[in-house]
């Protein structure tokens, strides 16, 4: 060989490198077995403290300005229900307003034929705080609104007013439970948290309402020997239920 020296130098070089490889892999390998990842899920509940649900009108008269008059009336009415029980107005609006003329099949003459003009309207009414005295309140609500005839009362729902403080509280405990079983593997493998690598958190749950409702004046003439009571003592009986929200957190853990 011409030159020892540099064949020796390349030696070497080769075995540096493999030796090298050979650490940064044992390195990585330890990394690997210390290193865990945890799920934790945290469940807040709260009452529901705001109802909301939507009174439509609709009237049918001859002239458009006869039907009209007939849904303002009552509309005004709405309006003087919501007032005696100190709902504001600015709780109370009109979401909607459809003018147009009403159509009857004529089965002998087998087409459509005009009966009247009719106007419907609809009104979206929130009670805030509506369980500051018990959920009664609402049904009292809705008792004295079903004093106007000719209308319905639909799309009850509830809702918390500060829902973020409940995702707040769901997201802590979330983050203790995790923490938790991370403390459980360390203390069981006799090592210690060395760091908190990534911290995930996973799609909320939907909001859960529990909820009931009904109104006890339909299910009287059923009731009526069990309850020996009398009709003025029965009213409309809703029950809000409780507003559940759900987090869930992954949590890569290092140990040393």
């Amino acid at each position: 060989m011409k030159n020892p020296k540099s064949f020796l130098i390349i030696i070497l070089v080769c075995i540096s490198l493999i030796l090298s490889s050979c650490v940064k892999a044992k390195v990585t390998d330890a990394d690997a077995v210390n290193i865990i990842n945890v799920v934790g899920r945290g469940v807040a509940k709260g009452r529901p403290n705001i109802a909301t649900f939507r009174v439509a009108i609709s009237e049918t008269k001859p002239t458009t300005s006869e039907a009209l008059k007939e849904a303002n009336l009552k509309v005004n009415q709405i309006y003087a229900v919501l007032e005696s029980f100190e709902i504001p107005r600015q709780d109370a609006k009109t979401s909607s307003i459809d003018i147009g003329p009403k159509y009857r099949y004529n089965s002998e003459k087998r087409e459509s034929e005009i009966v009247g003009q009719q106007v419907s309207e609809s009104v979206y009414v929130s009670i805030k705080n509506f369980n500051n005295g018990g959920d009664e309140k609402l049904g009292k609500v809705i008792d004295a609104l079903s004093l106007v005839s000719g209308i319905s009362i639909d799309s009850i729902n509830f809702k918390v007013e500060n829902e973020e403080a409940l995702y707040k509280e769901a997201r802590k405990l979330a983050v203790a439970k995790a923490m938790e079983k991370i403390d459980d593997y360390a203390n069981a493998a006799g090592v210690k948290l060395k760091a908190i690598r990534t911290i995930t958190e996973g799609s909320n749950a939907i909001p859960y309402y529990s909820r009931a409702y009904g109104n006890a004046k339909m299910m009287a003439p059923i009731m009526e020997e069990a309850l020996a009571a009398d009709e003025s003592s029965v009213g409309t009986s809703i029950v809000s239920g409780s507003f559940e929200v759900s987090s869930n957190v992954s949590i890569v853990a290092e140990f040393k």
